[in-house]
Formats: C-alpha cells, structure tokens, sequence
C-alpha cells in the first residue's frame, strides 16, 4: 500500500506542478504582444541614442559624442541585466517556495487519506481486497 501511495503521491504532485499547471500556461497571443511591445521599445531605445548622438555632435567632437552614447547605453544594459537578474531570482523563489507548500499539502492530503482508509481495509480485507479487483477491471476496459 505505501508503494501505491507514494505513486499516488508522485502523479499529484507531477500534475500540479508540471508543464501543464494552469499558472505556469503561456499563449501565443500573450507571447506575440509581448514580443512587439520589445521589438517597438528596442526601436525607440535606439532613436533615443541616435538623437542623444546628434545632440552631442552641437557640444562635442563627433568621436567623443559616439563613447558618451556608447558608455551610456552601456551603462543602461548593464542596470536593465541587474534588474532583470533580481526578478528572475525572485520569481524562482517564488516558485521554489509555492513548489514546496504545494508538496506539503499534498503530502498531508495523503496522509490524511491514508489514515482514513487504513481501518476499513483492517476490518475487512477481503471486501477490500474485492472492490480494488472490480475498480481495476473497470479501469482497464474503459481505458484500454
């Protein structure tokens, strides 16, 4: 019975974590959208350093307005990277955290169940022994 339980126990915790989980689902539209909202904001990152560019050509040697733009845009990949680097700890963290309150959810759940169903196979363990043979039987027609 404990082998059965900990398979029980292994495809609980497989589906409500798994690919398919419902939170972790993504569609193509949500993944479209957010690949022009980036290709737009690229695009406007880069007229913002081709104007800044020609700003600094009035104030500066052409070569030196070309380091200041560049450094910048440096500057500002490097902040975007460490950002970008803390929300995707965060998010694992998350996960990681939510990942281990569901499998200790589920472990009780089991237990809880376990304990419950442990007495009436007790006291009869023919009758049980029967209705697991039957619910089998049942099982393997429908799906095979």
């Amino acid at each position: 019975m404990n082998g059965v339980l900990n398979l029980a126990e292994q495809i609980l915790i497989n589906q409500a974590i798994g690919k398919n989980a419902p939170f972790t689902d993504r569609n193509k539209m949500g993944i479209s959208f957010a690949l022009i909202s980036t290709l737009f904001v690229i695009m406007g990152f880069a007229f913002l350093l081709y104007a800044g560019f020609v700003w600094l050509q009035n104030n500066f040697p052409r070569e030196e307005a070309a380091v200041i733009i560049g450094l910048a845009a440096m500057a500002i990949a490097i902040c975007n990277g460490l950002v970008a680097y803390g929300v995707l700890r965060y998010k694992r963290k998350r996960i990681k955290d939510l990942k281990n309150e569901m499998i200790q959810m589920i472990e009780d759940a089991i237990n809880y169940s376990d304990e419950e169903l442990a007495e009436p196979v007790r006291q009869n363990p023919k009758t049980s022994v029967l209705i697991a043979s039957v619910a089998g039987f049942l099982a393997g027609e429908r799906f095979l």
